[in-house]
């Protein structure tokens, strides 16, 4: 009986995307040696009264108003560097591995990443699932890897012969729902740095006034971002303090007719929503104009909005879904993300289209 080959996987842990991720690459054959951490650090609490009293002095007597502040990013900073202790002693454990697999250059101190690769037999590769340049620490790691790929036509452009193509993914052979209870379903964060939120309540009052059922959820951060909720969004749009499930998210995906994607300033690149509307046969609305680019675009399958107007949305809705070759299913399918890579023949390229100059 051949051994499993051993995969690393380090990421961080947002809403247990990592489950999904573990239980694909092990039904693929790979034992899987997990390193991912929460992203968030535990509240904040003073350990003891003297603390409390020193922050007090330091704030009022001494007029380090920031004082708290610092203690809090410190107390922080102190969690992650135990986290990545911990993660160093797991890992001085296993003898090698043959692959890793790193979701985001930030998330490991480049020590620890070289000991990742010291410690890897075949390949150690990255994927950075956002735009490169919000994470300057992402860029100082890319010499690290073997391959670093990156999933933004621009970034490829901008940092030519350093980083690799690749798509984000969808997970196929999920129980798939056949009650349709939506007409429309978008869920998304509350980021002024995003810049949709505006575009999201235009779509939302539309809907409202074809009468459509829509499934769309805002997930705000802060009680105070909460109570603004309606400030901002119609009353058809939910609002939550609960992020929930990468797994719920793509199950309340399958039980709507159509997907909303709404695209940022940050990227050009492709959102998870995209590529699961492609794997999961759904029709898509977006605000993202590159998406005319890929070879999975069909004017059946994909309404391009201008964020202002709705014509033609009404006949697109009409047109039945345009089912596509099955090479492009697979093509973005987890399992041929996996092998593409790792460099796992066989598989199917996933490249990007040129960025714009």
């Amino acid at each position: 009986m051949s051994k499993k080959p051993i995969i690393l996987l380090g990421m961080l842990r947002v809403n247990k995307m990592e489950s999904l991720v573990i239980d694909h690459l092990k039904k693929y054959g790979f034992e899987v040696v997990d390193i991912s951490y929460d992203h968030i650090a535990p509240p904040f609490k003073y350990k003891s009264l003297r603390m409390r009293l020193d922050t007090f002095v330091r704030k009022n007597i001494f007029r380090k108003k920031d004082a708290k502040k610092k203690l809090i990013e410190e107390t922080a900073r102190l969690h992650f560097e135990a986290i990545h202790k911990k993660t160093s002693e797991l890992i001085d454990n296993y003898e090698s591995f043959d692959y890793a697999l790193i979701l985001g250059g930030q998330v490991y101190p480049k020590d620890l990443l070289l000991k990742i690769k010291q410690k890897t037999q075949k390949s150690i590769v990255a994927y950075q699932p956002d735009g490169i340049d919000r994470f300057p620490q992402a860029k100082e790691t890319i010499e690290l890897f073997d391959r670093f790929y990156v999933f933004d036509p621009k970034d490829i452009k901008k940092y030519m012969g350093h980083l690799h193509p690749a798509s984000n993914f969808y997970f196929e052979n999920l129980a798939e729902s056949s009650e349709i209870s939506s007409d429309f379903y978008f869920i998304g964060a509350h980021l002024p740095v995003l810049k949709r939120d505006q575009a999201i309540a235009t779509f939302a009052r539309y809907a409202s006034e074809k009468n459509w059922n829509l499934d769309f959820t805002i997930y705000h951060i802060d009680q105070g971002s909460l109570a603004l909720h309606h400030e901002t969004y119609p009353e058809n749009i939910k609002a939550t303090l609960q992020p929930i499930s990468f797994a719920e998210n793509i199950h309340r995906e399958q039980q709507s007719k159509v997907l909303l994607d709404f695209k940022t300033p940050i990227h050009t690149g492709l959102s998870f929503r995209t590529i699961e509307a492609v794997g999961y046969r759904k029709k898509l609305i977006t605000t993202n104009i590159h998406v005319a680019e890929y070879d999975f675009y069909h004017p059946d399958n994909i309404y391009i909005w201008d964020e202002k107007t709705f014509d033609g949305l009404d006949e697109f809705l009409e047109r039945p879904y345009h089912e596509l070759p099955a090479k492009i299913y697979q093509k973005y399918s987890f399992r041929n993300w996996v092998n593409y890579v790792l460099d796992i023949p066989p598989y199917i390229v996933i490249g990007l289209p040129e960025a714009d100059s």
